[in-house]
């Protein structure tokens, strides 16, 4: 009932708009800025979170807006799915002899930079509409932020952008997100895997036909990465060649994508 009349006048409590951060070791030095930060978070929001999300998978699921090519945070469609469907395509890939190749592309702490501003209009475009938009353009607007580090708090900080690892809802937000990135890449021939932010490209590469598909989908996605304001992270991207001949300009690819920041970065 509680949750109910929350929703229904879109109102959230001020104590559910606070979050304490705690830095998470991911990868190199642990004093560095570049680890994961994991919001602590008041425990009914989470549950309303959590009830939330449920009802709004559900829909997205009943109305087939959710791509089958997505397993990241999706019933029955996890990390393992994912790499056994990879591993039957490139699988049947040498068994034909046939000549393709891969691209992995990563973006850069997508969950910590997502527009809210973009993201209301992604949620208004696929019918989260009424007084649940309301609640949650008030849940993701003027929240405030500790850091923690071991018995040291920082001041408080306003979160002006991202969907708050740690909370319940925030996976389902960045999903949502970067659906349609999926359609948009297959437009191009390309066959896609994603699992949250994570993104698998492959092609098979017969002429230079193949290649100019391969070339339009990465000028794609860049293009989408800057409207949707996600950065790439070059030093992630990796490139799988899978056949006897190595296809040369599908390099080009990665190296477009690397200009293209480089010059939005000037």
């Amino acid at each position: 009932m509680l949750f109910d009349q929350l929703v229904s006048v879109g109102y959230v409590p001020q104590e559910w708009l606070n979050a304490t951060i705690v830095p998470v070791f991911k990868k190199g030095v642990a004093g560095k800025l570049c680890n994961r930060p994991i919001s602590l978070t008041c425990v009914l929001s989470k549950i309303m979170e959590r009830i939330l999300s449920n009802k709004i998978y559900a829909l997205l699921h009943q109305n087939n807006i959710y791509h089958r090519s997505q397993h990241g945070f999706c019933k029955n469609r996890s990390t393992t799915m994912n790499f056994l469907e990879c591993l039957n395509d490139w699988t049947l890939i040498i068994l034909f002899k046939e000549q393709h190749v891969i691209i992995c592309i990563d973006f850069s702490k997508a969950f910590d930079v997502l527009s809210h501003l973009k993201l209301f209009a992604r949620l208004n475009s696929y019918s989260i509409r009424g007084t649940v938009l309301t609640w949650l353009i008030n849940f993701f607007s003027c929240r405030m932020h500790h850091t923690k580090v071991r018995t040291a708090l920082s001041d408080a900080a306003t979160l002006c952008s991202g969907v708050m690892q740690g909370s319940g809802i925030g996976p389902l937000m960045c999903l949502m997100y970067i659906n349609e990135l999926i359609c948009l890449l297959e437009h191009n021939n390309v066959q896609v895997k994603k699992f949250a932010d994570d993104v698998e490209i492959y092609l098979k590469i017969i002429n230079n036909v193949d290649n100019v598909h391969l070339q339009l989908a990465l000028t794609s996605l860049v293009e989408w990465a800057n409207e949707w304001q996600l950065a790439i992270s070059i030093e992630k991207c990796c490139v799988l060649n899978i056949g006897k001949q190595v296809s040369t300009p599908y390099l080009h690819g990665l190296l477009i994508i690397i200009i293209f920041i480089h010059r939005n970065l000037q």
